[in-house]
């Protein structure tokens, strides 16, 4: 893996590196989940933006969970240093099309106590696209106008215990 030695954003960020440092703006933990053989991997995700207003998720796995469980707090900015860029695994849906952060036991996590003001880009989809993203299970999101309002209308469905 090659290393960067400079502050960088996701833009500059290439897979199966080892990056320098970045600097991240927490907007979501996730919860911890239990999957593999046997449910015996721990994963751990955030959601993160860097100062351009670039999304990326960072991944942490069973014993590096508990070095970085209260480090992170949403709305707050990190300097991440010593992680690394893997590109995405397409089996599971990622906040970023392309790649993720994980944080290993050697990447060293500071709060910057200064803020990454909210630029966040939007990843959106003509409605003719939606149903291909749902297959897909990839982020996006969807803007519509209200056009009209018409009077609401009971509408048949058929279930295993009759209509509704």
């Amino acid at each position: 893996m090659s290393s960067i030695n400079s502050t960088q954003t996701v833009r500059t960020l290439d897979t199966n590196q080892r990056f320098s440092s970045i600097r991240l703006k927490v907007l979501r933990i996730g919860h911890e989940i239990v999957c593999g053989i046997n449910l015996s991997t721990r994963v751990k995700k955030l959601i993160l933006m860097d100062n351009e207003g670039v999304q990326i998720g960072a991944i942490m796995f069973n014993g590096d969970i508990d070095n970085f469980v209260r480090k992170f707090e949403v709305d707050k900015t990190y300097l991440i240093s010593n992680g690394e860029v893997r590109q995405v695994y397409g089996r599971y849906p990622s906040i970023h099309p392309e790649k993720e952060l994980i944080l290993k036991k050697y990447t060293v996590v500071t709060e910057t106590f200064d803020s990454i003001d909210m630029k966040i880009q939007y990843n959106f989809v003509e409605f003719k696209d939606i149903e291909s993203k749902f297959d897909k299970k990839e982020d996006f999101d969807v803007f519509g106008t209200l056009v009209r309002v018409e009077n609401s209308k009971m509408v048949p469905m058929k279930t295993t215990s009759g209509a509704h």
